[in-house]
Formats: structure tokens, sequence, C-alpha cells
């Protein structure tokens, strides 16, 4: 439980504006996020960008949404080793070598909730060009 708050995917902050499921040979979950450039600005600048998991073997999240808020990322981490890991890769018979677990914390307004992913890799894409948060449609600061 050491993992618990770190953030190595860099996250921390991140609104999360649309989350998608693919379900085809490769599954993949992607977030499309909205990333804070510097917390400490007296006016706010984000960046988009999206998260995806690759090779998806295991998934935990439960998407919600409480009104008027938007959920977004407060932990992350990348784990090589868990329980959780063995026990999916032993069910699925599938290689070790090959998955991890990456693990989130993300508040969901008036709830904070913890998931894992178990997948082959991930890609996070942030765009160069910040903007101000109240040029983002439904984000108000």
């Amino acid at each position: 439980m050491n993992y618990i708050d770190r953030d190595d995917l860099g996250l921390f902050c991140a609104f999360i504006e649309r989350v998608t499921v693919t379900f085809n040979l490769t599954r993949t979950i992607k977030f499309d996020i909205i990333r804070p450039v510097d917390l400490s600005e007296a006016k706010l600048r984000y960046n988009k960008g999206t998260l995806t998991f690759k090779n998806v073997i295991q998934s935990d999240i439960k998407l919600k949404n409480e009104r008027h808020e938007y959920p977004e990322f407060h932990r992350s981490a990348i784990l090589d080793r868990s329980d959780l890991l063995t026990t999916t890769i032993e069910s699925k018979g599938t290689d070790k070598e090959n998955y991890k677990d990456y693990y989130m914390l993300i508040d969901h307004g008036n709830s904070q909730n913890s998931y894992h992913i178990i997948c082959g890799t991930h890609e996070l894409i942030i765009e160069n060009n910040p903007k101000h948060l109240k040029e983002y449609d439904g984000f108000l600061e």
C-alpha cells in the first residue's frame, strides 16, 4: 500500500471530460482529460490531453458523475507487482511480464474511489497550448 500517495502519471487535479471503452480485439480505455499547468497560478491554465490504457485484461472502473461536478484524478501509481496483478495473470493464463497494475484515485465530487486497470501499456498525450480554465465549456474557476 506504499503507492497510495504517489502520482506516477502526473495527473493530480486533471479533469476527466470523457471516457471511451473499446471492446475490440485489443481492449482500450481512453480518458480525455484537461490537466493543470501550474496550480499556483492565480488564473489557472490547462492543457487538453488523452490517457489511453491499451490491451486491458481487467478493470474495476465505475463511471459516475455527480451533478455539476467533473471527476478528477488525485493519485496514480504504476505497479509492476501487486496481489491483484498476480491473481489476474493467473486467472487469465497470460505472461506476467507483459502487464502492469495501474492504480488511480478519482474524485467524483461527493466521493473518492480507488480503481485498478490491469493492462499492457499506457499512453499519455498532452497538447502544448495551455488555455485558461474559463475557455473550456462547463468548467468554472
